[in-house]
């Protein structure tokens, strides 16, 4: 099995990644600019209490992680949106390896 192939067996979440539209006056409209759409993604899991320390983040809400493969540009405050229209914000991306292969690490916070 390659590492593509062996990603691809775990990766059993769709996501399309959201790029939020450009503030203006204050505000922020209601629809982003989707830049990708079928990344395959890990399922969802808690972010350990390392990570939240090393990331200095404090939020109320539940932050996960997930991890895609791919060369992909996304940028914190994005947002990863699953195929059932479930919002997660991208808190953090990070390098991960996986088997020789580029992979990327989101930290993605539960949007209410």
């Amino acid at each position: 099995m390659t590492a593509s192939s062996a990603f691809l067996h775990i990766a059993t979440v769709t996501v399309s990644i959201v790029r939020p539209a450009v503030v203006a006056s204050g505000k922020r409209a209601e629809t982003g600019t989707t830049v990708y759409s079928g990344v395959m993604a890990t399922p969802f899991m808690p972010v350990d209490a390392e990570t939240l320390r090393r990331l200095e983040l404090k939020s109320p809400y539940t932050v996960l992680e997930t991890m895609v493969m791919g060369a992909y540009a996304i940028r914190n405050a994005d947002i990863a949106k699953t195929a059932a229209g479930k919002e997660y914000a991208v808190k953090a991306v990070e390098a991960w390896p996986f088997r020789g292969e580029n992979a990327i690490r989101l930290v993605i916070e539960e949007s209410q």
